[in-house]
């Protein structure tokens, strides 16, 4: 329970190393929940759990256990929540939610009434349809509520099982790119576009989110869009706090893929230039503060999550290079697909940070064997 006059902050996603590393920039020692409780979060956190996992998300009695020995904190939540409504409407009961409401959350995730949505108010977006195209070969299939790019795969490949509720989106080629954006209910303010990473190495999961950088090739006029389609929504839903828009170009028109209506992974890419950290700007602006526009700029940055391709058991003595993030404790066990960690890297321009990155995620594959590791199956 919470002393009298003291509200902690409760911090809850699938991994909640860059909250808690925003926060603790802003002078708090949070509480952490997440699913991995690796070296990075315990550090930035004054109480960090562990949680298991059910189908790659949270195990909803463990969590709703754990969040209850925090009753009466100050809430965030980032991934891993926000694509479960009811489970947000569960963990804001006796604490104060500092984000959006289930409400939004569920309309978000709904993909009937998103897109609806988006088409009154003038967004552009892929064309979606919700049963089976006869072109199977340009259309994507993407489960409702998938995190993080799991449930996404090509249409062609779907066999013809269609998962309930799963809608269908006309394929776009090139880059995906996302916006992060602070919002107050009534406007916004843009932090910086990204260029994001989709190949987690799994011919299985091909789209899933696997890192980004903050620079985007994107003309004004892109960029004024985009700018645009964040002040509408912000307006329309009422959004506060740190979101984002992931969106691509279709003959140099932008069109919205999906908007999360929490902090995302690119605040990482930004957070050092503020003072106080991005959180600290959440946390005001889910107060009601207006939010005000800060100029952003610093070297191009870029992280890059590695996962593993195959089972390991991670050895007692790790020694982890000083551009690696999310360290999974000593002795750990990544289960195939699972992620190993995150790269970091920094530059001049985006080649060279894409390069190093790359380079940085096959060495980690590379040594992962040895001396940092061994296979799972020779450990047995």
């Amino acid at each position: 329970m919470v002393a009298k006059g003291h509200r902690p902050l409760l911090l809850v996603a699938l991994s909640a190393r860059v909250m808690a590393e925003s926060a603790a920039r802003g002078g708090l020692r949070p509480v952490s929940l997440d699913l991995f409780g690796d070296a990075d979060t315990r550090a930035a956190s004054a109480h960090c759990v562990a949680l298991p996992s059910r189908d790659r998300g949270f195990d909803e009695d463990a969590l709703l256990a754990a969040a209850r020995a925090w009753t009466g904190a100050e809430l965030v939540y980032g991934g891993g929540v926000d694509t479960r409504p009811e489970l947000l409407r569960r963990l804001v009961r006796g604490n104060r939610l500092l984000g959006n409401g289930p409400d939004t959350v569920r309309l978000v995730h709904d993909p009937a009434p998103f897109f609806a949505m988006l088409d009154r108010l003038g967004i552009r977006h892929p064309d979606v349809v919700f049963s089976p195209p006869v072109d199977t070969g340009s259309w994507l299939l993407k489960e409702a509520a998938s995190e993080g790019g799991f449930g996404v795969r090509p249409c062609a490949s779907g066999g013809g099982s269609v998962p309930p509720g799963a809608y269908f989106q006309r394929r776009l080629t090139g880059r995906v790119f996302s916006v992060l954006f602070l919002a107050d209910g009534q406007s916004v303010a843009l932090i910086g576009f990204n260029s994001l990473f989709t190949d987690s190495g799994n011919p299985e999961a091909p789209f899933v989110f696997a890192g980004a950088i903050n620079r985007a090739e994107l003309t004004r006029r892109q960029r004024e869009v985009i700018a645009d389609y964040a002040d509408r929504l912000a307006k329309g839903l009422g959004l506060v706090g740190l979101n984002g828009i992931d969106f691509m170009l279709e003959g140099g028109e932008v069109r919205v893929l999906e908007l999360n209506p929490r902090p995302t992974a690119t605040v990482q890419l930004f957070d050092a230039e503020r003072p106080g950290g991005w959180l600290s700007a959440h946390r005001a602006a889910c107060r009601g503060e207006p939010v005000a526009h800060y100029p952003v700029s610093g070297p191009v940055r870029g992280f890059r999550v590695v996962f593993a391709d195959k089972p390991l058991a991670l050895a007692e003595d790790l020694a982890w290079p000083p551009w690696c993030a999310d360290r999974p404790c000593a002795a750990s066990v990544i289960e195939l697909g699972e992620p190993i960690c995150t790269v970091t890297a920094s530059g001049s321009n985006f080649e060279t940070v894409e390069h190093l990155l790359a380079e940085r995620a096959a060495r980690v594959l590379h040594r992962v064997e040895l001396p940092w590791s061994r296979s799972l199956e020779s450990a047995l």
